[in-house]
């Protein structure tokens, strides 16, 4: 069972202008959308949630919102973040479909983030106290949403280890892997898709200045691994983005990808080709 909610002290930020009358979600469309099976223990459930659809740029919760809900993506791109204690922005995750926000604030019972839209978005509202009386008549349901709430400790955790261990490279390169994996689950391709996020907030994300992703950038483009044409990235060379995870820089891997050809590790194949286009930057 989840915890229970403390007594809070200011009123959560509303939803009421973006709630949509007509569109509501059953227990099972819920279950489909986490990923999880309907728990067998849970009986059919006249339990609906409600949908709340925002426009680009809109938030979706404060920082210091007492927990009401969670919330679950079901179309759209969002951008969570948080203020430290210099009031800078610090990034923390791009929720995609599928996605449950709002976890963090089960521990203190009010938001330790807040959350605004990339794109036109559509969200669940998933109230705490609802998720409660479920996870009491399911015993497997509440160990599906535990298992979902660390499925987000991990990937947070996973990003902050490659913030500290990776080269700047290294962490481009996988964040471009790790955006295609998504699009992937999403069943798009995982070669072609846009970001939805702008440059500086790639670079927050990573931990790097926003020069460093933009060289990245137009060095990827340039070496043929990748195509940027605005928002639109085309990955023609995953196996390198992945391999350099084991490098320091594009330039070794690069170097070392012509050693295993037999050719010298100063004559990259990549370096120095006409094939040098123009990058049409991210906004």
């Amino acid at each position: 069972m989840l915890p229970a909610i403390a007594q809070t002290i200011r009123p959560a930020f509303r939803h009421n202008d973006h709630r949509s009358k007509e569109l509501w979600s059953s227990v099972q469309e819920v279950c489909d959308l986490l990923h999880i099976s309907r728990p067998q223990d849970l009986d059919e459930d006249n339990c609906r949630f409600q949908h709340v659809r925002f426009k680009a740029g809109q938030t979706v919760h404060l920082n210091n919102d007492p927990l009401e809900n969670l919330f679950l993506v079901n179309c759209g791109f969002l951008k969570s973040s948080m203020t430290d204690d210099l009031d800078k922005e610090l990034v923390l995750s791009f929720p995609m479909k599928g996605d449950l926000i709002g976890v963090d604030s089960i521990h203190r019972q009010h938001h330790q983030s807040q959350t605004m839209t990339l794109s036109d978005c559509d969200i669940i509202l998933l109230p705490y106290s609802s998720l409660q009386e479920l996870c009491q008549k399911s015993e497997q349901f509440g160990h599906a949403i535990l298992q979902i709430m660390s499925r987000e400790i991990v990937r947070e955790r996973y990003m902050l280890g490659v913030q500290r261990s990776l080269s700047a490279e290294a962490k481009v390169g996988r964040f471009l892997c790790m955006m295609g994996e998504r699009y992937a689950q999403l069943g798009y391709s995982s070669r072609r898709f846009n970001l939805r996020m702008s440059r500086n907030e790639i670079a927050n994300y990573l931990g790097v200045a926003i020069e460093t992703v933009s060289r990245i950038l137009s060095e990827f483009h340039r070496l043929g691994v990748i195509t940027v044409n605005q928002r639109e990235i085309v990955i023609i060379d995953p196996v390198f983005l992945s391999d350099l995870l084991k490098f320091s820089s594009t330039k070794e891997r690069a170097g070392d990808k012509n050693v295993q050809k037999g050719q010298p590790r100063t004559t990259s194949k990549f370096v120095g080709t006409a094939h040098q286009q123009p990058v049409m930057a991210l906004a």
